[in-house]
């Protein structure tokens, strides 16, 4: 993984960012959501804006996601993504594997707001 200094000012974005997702998904707003995610995609809200930063969230993985692509050695693996990308290559022909993009950013994303999202609040 990377670590990031809390003077880098895209780190602290991200970090408010994830703040802002994680107070809204505790809402009854965010329950709601859960329950009922295409009523709440037109209804008027605040949940637009976390859509929003949810997207900016997306787009930092897939940078990140990117740049291990660009700096991928099989034989050396650096972390999850890097272990990931080397399977998703072996079972490219696989047409039921689990082991595709979409996977790799979904579980990806998931680590890194639960992640940052637990030590910035412990």
């Amino acid at each position: 993984g990377q670590r990031f200094t809390y003077e880098n000012k895209h780190f602290l974005n991200l970090l408010a960012t994830i703040a802002e997702f994680v107070r809204f998904n505790s809402s009854p707003m965010g329950m709601l959501y859960n329950i009922f995610p295409r009523l709440m995609e037109i209804l008027p809200g605040e949940q637009h804006k976390v859509f929003a930063n949810i997207e900016l969230i997306r787009e930092f993985v897939k940078m990140k996601i990117k740049e291990h692509e660009d700096t991928l050695d099989p034989g050396s693996p650096r972390d999850f993504i890097d272990c990931f990308l080397t399977r998703m290559h072996q079972e490219k022909d696989n047409p039921s594997t689990e082991f595709h993009y979409e996977n790799l950013q979904a579980t990806v994303m998931n680590l890194f707001v639960a992640g940052t999202e637990t030590t910035s609040s412990t």
